[in-house]
Parts: structure tokens; C-alpha cells; sequence
């Protein structure tokens, strides 16, 4: 079985879409409640209903998120860059001018040496 996106409504895996990274959930508990409250998915139990009032939660070490949820395209390990928890779905908008440069300012701090390629916006929101 292919490794394959978790995200509601994401279809990607690792044979259809190679050129993409999947991650796997975070051991770090506040980071693994953050990544699970982001992707907003749906408890469901053993009849098949849905539990709103329940978090789901990944039954094993083999549930992934793709980088395509990620603003940059790739998750980061330093807990307060806005790509340590993945962010880009289809019920957000994360194309402010606010969060790129919060992550341009994450990246000065974090790697001066990585410099993120994300297209030019001012005037398109």
C-alpha cells in the first residue's frame, strides 16, 4: 500500500504523485494536537456515523500528510515556523502577504541559507 495523504479530500499518494513528500505525524504531543486539529477530519465509529463531538486521531505510525498542505511545500521542525503544522486546505486561505513573511522571518532566523521561492502577490489579494 502506497504511502497516502490523510487530509480530507487530498487523493495523493506516493505512486500517483512522486515528486511529493508525505510526513508522518509529529511524536511531540502539543505538535501532534495542532496537526490534528488543522486537518479537521471526521471521527467515525464502528457503524460508520460520525462523531462530532470526538477527535480523530491516527491509528498508526503510517498516517501521512502530503506537502502540498505545507505553505512552503515542506514541513519545518522548528515548532514556531508556520510550516511546523501543515496549513493549506481547501477550507483555508493561506495566501496573505502576513503569513509569507512571517515565514521569510522564520527562515532569516532558522536558515539563513533557505530562502523560499513563493511568487509575488501585492496586488492580487
Amino acid at each position: 500500500m502506497p504511502k497516502s495523504c490523510c487530509v480530507p479530500g487530498c487523493q495523493t499518494n506516493k505512486l500517483k504523485n512522486p515528486e511529493l513528500r508525505y510526513y508522518c505525524f509529529p511524536a511531540k504531543e502539543s505538535l501532534r494536537i495542532k496537526w490534528i486539529s488543522a486537518i479537521h477530519r471526521a471521527k467515525v465509529d464502528d457503524s460508520g456515523r460520525v462523531k462530532h463531538n470526538k477527535n480523530w486521531s491516527p491509528k498508526s505510525k503510517s498516517t501521512y500528510v502530503c506537502s502540498l498542505h505545507f505553505i512552503s511545500g515542506r514541513k519545518e521542525n522548528f515548532e514556531k515556523h508556520p510550516d511546523a503544522i501543515p496549513s493549506k486546505f481547501p477550507w483555508t486561505n493561506i495566501r496573505s502577504s502576513s503569513k509569507i513573511s512571517k515565514i521569510n522571518s522564520c527562515n532569516d532566523i532558522v536558515s539563513p541559507h533557505l530562502q523560499l521561492n513563493l511568487p509575488e502577490i501585492s496586488g492580487k489579494l
